[in-house]
Formats: C-alpha cells, structure tokens, sequence
C-alpha cells in the first residue's frame, strides 16, 4: 500500500515555529454552488480555473474545489486564509469578478457560505 504525505503551509508554519496566534487568526469557510442542470461541468471548468489563480494569491492557505458525491450538481469548495484581509482581497479580485459574471446563469445564485473556526489543541501539546 503507497501512502502519501502532504504537507500543508499550516503543517509547515507550526514545524517552523510561528506563534500559535496567527494560526489563530486563521479564517476558514465552505462554499456550496448548486448549478442548474446540465452545466454542472462547465461550472466545475470555471471553478477549477478561478482556483488555480486563487491559490497563488497572497494568504490563501487552501482552496480545493469538490462536488458532492450525493449531487453532482453540488459544488463544495473548502477555502482556508491566513486572515479576514486576505478573504477580503480575493473577492475583490478580477478573476472572482469573472467567474460570478460567467457562472452567473448557471447557477443557483448567491451561494451558500460557511464560515469556519478551527478547533486547535495548543500547538505545544502537538511536540
């Protein structure tokens, strides 16, 4: 059995010892985009081209565009950002701009959004 190991920008800030309050500071959100039949994928082309760019922009900790198993006409992306600036500047970016003007009429419009908190053991109980 091959198992593989990634390991993330927060795995990554705890190894290399940033303080537990920037992880902290961290804001987390599931999104749900439900697309109205027949363009669920030229809605998961768009997504996955607006998260592409996404996960290059400053303080994108994560951003992985899913569709559920149960409906596939349920998309599910779960996005983590090193801060509430950060979620801020990607919904002003033009590519985000982009994807609502394109997915605008082929999807159940506003999304669903969850915004998450992470419930973390201090991260000296982690050594």
């Amino acid at each position: 059995m091959l198992v593989v190991m990634v390991e993330t920008r927060v795995d990554r800030a705890v190894r290399f010892g940033h303080g537990e309050h920037q992880l902290e500071k961290r804001s987390c959100a599931i999104g749900r985009l439900t697309t109205l039949p027949g363009h669920a994928d030229e809605v998961q082309s768009l997504m996955h081209a607006a998260a592409k760019v996404t996960r290059h922009e400053d303080g994108c900790l994560a951003y992985w565009v899913h569709h559920s198993r149960d409906d596939p006409n349920t998309i599910v992306v779960y996005e983590s950002w090193a801060s509430p600036a950060a979620v801020t500047a990607h919904h002003q970016t033009a590519h985000m701009d982009g994807f609502q003007r394109e997915a605008a009429s082929l999807v159940e419009w506003p999304p669903q959004q969850e915004l998450l908190t992470p419930v973390l053991p201090r991260i000296s109980a982690w050594r």
